[in-house]
């Protein structure tokens, strides 16, 4: 009953924080393959009982000297940017592996749930971390291609990914979010930069390839993931290959700057790219992802 009560609370504070803000609507989306994702999005994602704004709370202060503390949302800022000192920070795998433990799995609305459900948190915990590890390999196979340093460990920017994409809470809320913390702070205007780009890799990377490696992987260990069938798998990966993934970055890339990549973009002509079906809504959803995948498969 506690638990419920501190929920309902959460929900509601995050309510009245977005009174004067305009909720935005995307397009419910589908694609081929989304029935052999479904438990791995829905059943096995604890990610999805905590609202986005606390998921940002915690990534971004989040470090090895307040694992054990018991974190106070009222704290939390309402609003971020790029000059907050953690959005470049790096990540390491066994780092994430104690966020999920200590700081998702103990977040007020999957407390009780993790530590009453072994298997559920288990495997939960495994798929995050297996794309982990995809991500951080795709993308440097994508930096390899572009002649750029490789990297080790993941930005704490790749986590916010998982944020946008798996947990609960307004859309504005993570549209404005992905502008503030990409835009540029002295003039208020978001412009191509690499970080944005990584970011974006992020998304679509981990809505398909890195969903797709830890369904098969997970299933080779736990019978509550069956196997993915040898034609189907082929199949899904086909519109998931790295190439892919570039393409469909750059197009999104072209929505955004232009063909010149020389476009500047304010707060209203973010928010409007969300609002038309055309625009990228779809950069909020793992369906919408694989649908412009699939769409635009090379």
């Amino acid at each position: 009953m506690g638990q419920l009560c501190c929920k309902k609370k959460e929900i509601l504070s995050t309510e009245i924080d977005s009174i004067n803000e305009i909720e935005i609507k995307i397009p419910s989306y589908s694609s081929t393959y989304d029935k052999e994702l479904i438990k791995l999005e829905k059943n096995y994602n604890l990610l999805k009982n905590i609202n986005f704004m606390d998921f940002m709370y915690l990534i971004s202060i989040f470090s090895m000297d307040n694992v054990t503390i018991n974190d106070d949302f009222s704290k939390a800022p309402k609003h971020y940017s790029r000059n907050d000192a953690f959005f470049t920070q790096s990540i390491s795998i066994d780092y994430f592996q104690t966020f999920i433990e200590n700081k998702i799995f103990k977040h007020p609305g999957n407390y009780t749930i993790a530590g009453n459900n072994e298997i559920l948190s288990s495997i939960s915990k495994e798929i995050l971390i297996e794309i982990y590890k995809s991500l951080l390999q795709k993308l440097n196979q994508a930096y390899e291609k572009k002649e750029k340093q490789s990297i080790t460990e993941l930005k704490k920017y790749h986590i916010i990914c998982f944020g946008i994409l798996f947990c609960s809470g307004l859309n504005i809320k993570k549209i404005k979010t992905i502008y503030d913390i990409f835009k540029d702070p002295n003039d208020n205007i978001l412009r191509k930069n690499f970080e944005l780009e990584d970011f974006l890799m992020g998304l679509c990377l981990i809505s398909s390839y890195c969903l797709i490696f830890a369904r098969h992987t997970i299933s080779k260990k736990h019978q509550e993931i069956e196997t993915i069938d040898k034609n189907d798998l082929s199949k899904m990966i086909n519109v998931a290959e790295l190439k892919d993934t570039i393409n469909l970055v750059q197009i999104i890339q072209v929505k955004l700057f232009g063909e010149d990549f020389n476009k500047g973009l304010n707060d209203n002509e973010w928010n409007n790219l969300f609002k038309d079906e055309n625009g990228i809504p779809f950069i909020l959803s793992t369906k919408g992802i694989r649908k412009q995948l699939e769409i635009n498969n090379v």
